[in-house]
């Protein structure tokens, strides 16, 4: 393991990547890069708050790192599900040897490249797909990887539990999986707040706006359920289309079907929404901010070979008086109240490692 010394000087060395980061971007001219609608509205979001922003991103990095008694140079990570590729940037700031990008949606490959070229920080390969395009990239390596990253990626996966054993395929297995979420269903506040947004996606037509993300779709999942099951031609009453369209919240288009097939045979629907709001894109399996219970997702990793615990984050103290003020009585509170602390975390963080033999 590595010292608390250590600790210390990497947490530190952290600190400064994410002070240089910091300021390279907020020299950048977004709008000059030539990047896509989505990346530059998203961009520009990311750079409003952009402290808190790389704050989450380095600590993600740092519970990926500390058990690893190595220099920097020498490691090698993979940012999964990358987005516009901060943390990859974050990691070659920081001076780790190799780091992998990687996203399922190729417009946020090529924005990434871009923006990290923008900084002199290119990932070492860029890698378009999701968890087993990683794990077939990653077993032709010639050496094995010591750290997958994510952040603001888990809430998203269509099947949590595939995800993890897909990683589990991996022929030289990563030292640590560290998945990082703002989703944190103990956090009161920010559930009653992402409880609308999963209203509103499921229920209501939305318009293109400006930054919208081609393959997330803009009608309500309510009604992209509703059609494809009149579309599957089942001699069904107005009143059974309504009703398994609302029970088959959260599932893609080949799970409905095969629900929808089942419930013609038998007369009986086993599947159920396991979460009053939770909802994902029926076209594309992409969860809305998915609120995952805790002991359930570190029973799942189990199942698929891992040791799982999460840890809690931490606000960064940055903005005006009031605003600080604020988040240091909520990081007290958290810091304090050990596991009932995450009611005051802006988010947790899910460690994976391989379970011993």
């Amino acid at each position: 393991m590595i010292t608390d010394w250590g600790i210390r000087l990497l947490k530190q060395d952290l600190i400064e990547a994410q002070k240089r980061l910091e300021s390279k971007l907020r020299n950048l001219d977004i709008k000059s890069l030539g990047l896509s609608e989505y990346t530059e509205h998203y961009c520009s979001f990311l750079l409003s708050d952009l402290t808190e922003t790389l704050s989450r991103f380095r600590q993600v990095l740092e519970i990926a790192l500390e058990s690893v008694n190595r220099n920097p140079k020498e490691l090698s990570i993979l940012d999964y599900g990358g987005g516009v590729g901060l943390q990859s940037m974050l990691a070659k700031e920081l001076g780790i040897g190799k780091v992998y990008y990687n996203d399922i949606f190729e417009g946020s490959c090529l924005d990434a490249k871009i923006l990290a070229a923008s900084c002199d920080l290119p990932a070492d390969d860029y890698i378009h797909g999701d968890a087993k395009e990683v794990v077939d990239f990653l077993n032709r390596l010639e050496k094995g990887i010591d750290s997958i990253v994510s952040y603001d990626v888990i809430e998203h996966v269509y099947d949590v539990e595939a995800n993890f054993k897909t990683f589990a395929e991996l022929d030289t297995a990563p030292r640590n999986f560290v998945y990082g979420s703002g989703a944190n269903i103990k956090n009161p506040f920010y559930v009653h707040q992402v409880s609308k947004s999963h209203q509103m996606v499921e229920l209501v037509n939305r318009s293109r706006e400006k930054g919208h993300k081609d393959r997330d779709s803009t009608s309500s999942y309510l009604e992209i359920r509703k059609e494809f099951i009149l579309s599957l031609g089942q001699a069904l009453t107005q009143e059974e289309v309504e009703r398994l369209a609302i029970q088959t919240r959260g599932l893609i288009l080949k799970d409905i079907d095969r629900v929808i097939t089942q419930y013609c045979k038998t007369g009986d629907i086993t599947y159920s929404p396991k979460h009053p709001t939770n909802t994902c894109d029926p076209n594309t399996g992409n969860w809305c901010e998915q609120l995952l219970d805790f002991e359930w997702l570190e029973s799942v990793a189990v199942r698929a070979g891992f040791e799982a615990r999460i840890e809690k984050g931490v606000y960064s103290i940055s903005g005006s008086l009031s605003r600080k003020t604020k988040r240091v009585l909520m990081n007290c509170a958290n810091l304090a109240l050990g596991r009932a602390g995450f009611t005051f975390a802006p988010f947790y963080v899910l460690v994976l490692k391989p379970a011993r033999e």
